[in-house]
């Protein structure tokens, strides 16, 4: 006997399976025709059977090939003196040789329920160097097949080599059920798989398969696949299968099957990470003032806003991009100008997905400035009629903020007080009517507002706290304009004594 020349991956699940495959026997009752035959299977190819392909650019059998018998009891019709083979699939796509035969051979390959599910048939194979290849694809990893070899024309005895080529790969087995030795993977690590016989392949193609059998197929370059680019769940062991594509002389441009699947568990519990702001910014333009986050495929995120003394802590709704603007979420009204707030953040992918806890992001920022008030430069320092309506310009708006008017009587020059002040109720107004509390018409007054933002309920907070306390930024400077009744002389001119 000529000695083999194969070589496979050495497997335990697969040979266990080989190993019960060859304590068998089989013979068949009925070939391809519904013939009658006796032959039995002349080889079950074990895992020294094969020959992973090194070279796609070789076209002659392995040399050292065993040499194969037809049978000795022909059939009547096609495929006469049929020869069979039992194997276990290597891979997705396997390529079979039979070199050099003494007669015209025709191929065929079985499934294990004996379904025809691919022909070779060419009667001008007779003699060296002649052969029939077939590229039979769509096959299942571990799962039986059987070649039947014969003649397509004539009877009688004849010799030819059978071989059965493969390149297979799959996920490294060092890294299942995680990379390094560890227990899980994360969107930074990468899936590695296992070196072709071919080094040249041109890319490799991953399907991985969740608990509920949905597959994922992601096509990538010949390194390794990045997670952070999938959506995967966490907490969830998936299988991982890989194939890789090469140009094969005899099969063309063709993927090569998938082989052997290993389990990757995924657990996703990385904090985001915060790009902007920046520990110690102040953010005062909320159409501008945009959070980043890292972005991973299919990732959720939310925020939690707390004061620095954690008495207030609130949170986003879940945001299905790392990046958004203040005022683009509901608890965006929750923030107090000239307040410090700290930032945490979370991120999941799936609804099943563990909620992990808030990351203390470790920076804190500031709310805008407080907002300063002033009485517009085309009011100040002039007569106005009773009546008349007065504008303070502010420098920031909001819907929770509310003014009132202090107006009190003072010496023309000096700008001393010389009656007590009158204040105007609550509004949500800077604009305020010269109306009430005028005392002494004809008459210079200090006119001021003070600033609040008023207690309310707090959107999204969590906690014990429940609403947003009032908080007052005190009184604006001290302007002063004249008051006389309407149709006085006086109406428009500028007070005396200096006033800016």
């Amino acid at each position: 006997m000529i000695k083999m020349n194969y070589s496979f991956m050495h497997k335990a699940s697969f040979v266990a399976m080989l190993m019960l495959l060859l304590s068998c026997i089989f013979t068949f009752e009925m070939n391809a025709q519904g013939e009658t035959s006796a032959d039995p299977i002349v080889a079950i190819f074990g895992t020294d059977n094969f020959r992973c392909i090194d070279d796609f650019t070789n076209t002659s059998c392995a040399p050292n090939s065993l040499t194969y018998d037809l049978g000795v009891e022909p059939a009547s019709g096609p495929m006469a003196n049929d020869t069979w083979f039992q194997f276990v699939a290597p891979a997705g796509t396997v390529k079979l040789r039979v070199c050099s035969p003494s007669f015209n051979a025709a191929v065929e390959v079985y499934d294990a329920s004996l379904l025809l599910i691919h022909s070779i048939d060419n009667s001008a194979s007779s003699g060296a160097p002649g052969k029939e290849v077939g590229c039979v694809t769509g096959l299942t990893y571990g799962a039986t097949y059987f070649v039947r070899v014969g003649r397509s024309t004539g009877t009688g005895a004849g010799t030819f080599i059978f071989n059965i080529e493969y390149a297979a790969v799959q996920l490294l087995p060092s890294e299942s059920p995680g990379p390094n030795g560890n227990t899980c993977y994360g969107p930074g690590d990468t899936l590695k798989r296992t070196t072709s016989c071919y080094t040249g392949v041109l890319d490799t193609r991953w399907k991985i398969v969740d608990e509920l059998g949905n597959e994922t197929v992601i096509a990538s370059n010949t390194g390794p696949l990045l997670l952070a680019t999938q959506a995967l769940c966490t907490d969830i062991t998936y299988m991982v299968y890989a194939q890789v594509r090469a140009i094969d002389a005899e099969c063309g441009n063709t993927f090569w099957g998938y082989s052997e699947g290993l389990p990757m568990t995924y657990c996703d519990d990385q904090c985001p990470i915060v790009i902007q702001p920046l520990d110690g910014d102040t953010i005062c333009s909320p159409a501008d003032a945009v959070v980043l986050m890292d972005e991973n495929a299919g990732h959720v995120y939310q925020l939690m806003m707390s004061t620095v003394d954690d008495s207030i802590q609130f949170i986003t709704v879940w945001l299905n991009d790392p990046y958004w603007m203040l005022n683009s979420f509901d608890s965006f009204e929750n923030l107090v100008f000239g307040e410090t707030y700290h930032l945490h953040a979370r991120t999941r992918v799936c609804l099943q997905d563990p909620i992990m806890d808030f990351c203390d992001m470790g920076i804190d920022f500031v709310y805008c400035d407080e907002p300063m008030v002033s009485l517009d430069s085309s009011d100040r320092c002039i007569w106005h009629a009773i009546g008349d309506v007065v504008h303070f310009t502010t420098t920031h708006d909001s819907p929770y903020l509310e003014y009132r008017l202090k107006l009190y009587p003072v010496d023309d020059c000096s700008h001393e007080p010389i009656s007590l002040a009158w204040m105007s109720p609550w509004q949500s107004s800077p604009d305020f009517a010269l109306i009430e509390g005028i005392q002494f018409p004809e008459k210079v007054y200090g006119v001021a507002v003070e600033t609040r933002m008023f207690e309310r309920p707090c959107i999204g907070c969590i906690g014990a706290q429940t609403t947003i306390p009032e908080k007052s930024f005190g009184w604006s400077q001290t302007s002063y304009i004249g008051i006389a009744q309407a149709g006085n002389a006086l109406i428009g001119d500028a007070l005396g004594c200096g006033c800016e």
